[in-house]
């Protein structure tokens, strides 16, 4: 997989991208389905090219986040959680009784065992029926990863949710 260097390279080619679709939508016939993914197209390539100049426009404008304490990164926490969810799910595969599975992401991820707990009893974590976030947990179940490795990914994981919780709550200065 081809890594991106920074936010503005990654914005052009997306921009491209987007531009060559669209010539293609707006090349062969247009129907009243194709003119609506044309225009939603073009509305993109322009959301786009406003970051460029700091400017969030309504398409990428971030939802409502309905009470989250998850400050400036809600998405990101929630995708770590899950993942965390995984490792657990994958520690008992590999042998360890779950409290102690538990006990492990928990020190990973900086939480106690009683928080990690509730992640796995919350509705948009553990009980989620958003299948986005339940393929991240599903992802890391089924790595067929050894016991090392598994450790390994664990802190590395862990390490980015504490980095990543720290900088959600940073206020702007």
């Amino acid at each position: 997989m081809m890594k991106v260097a920074n936010g503005f390279r990654a914005r052009k080619e997306f921009r491209m991208f987007l531009e060559e679709h669209l010539d293609f939508v707006l090349a062969t016939s247009i129907t009243p389905k194709k003119q609506a993914l044309g225009v939603l197209l073009r509305e993109a390539e322009e959301a786009v090219a406003a970051l460029d100049y700091g400017e969030v426009q309504t398409m990428f404008a971030p939802a409502g986040k309905k009470g989250s304490k998850d400050g400036t990164k809600p998405y990101t926490l929630r995708k770590l959680r899950m993942m965390a969810l995984g490792f657990i799910d994958l520690l008992e595969t590999k042998g360890y009784l779950e409290k102690a599975a538990r006990r492990m992401v928990a020190k990973a991820h900086g939480e106690s065992v009683e928080v990690v707990k509730k992640w796995k009893q919350s509705k948009t974590l553990g009980k989620t029926r958003d299948a986005r976030m339940q393929s991240f947990k599903q992802k890391i179940k089924a790595s067929n990863w050894d016991k090392d490795r598994v450790l390994k990914e664990l802190d590395e994981v862990g390490g980015k949710f504490k980095s990543e919780k720290k900088l959600a709550h940073k206020s702007k200065k």
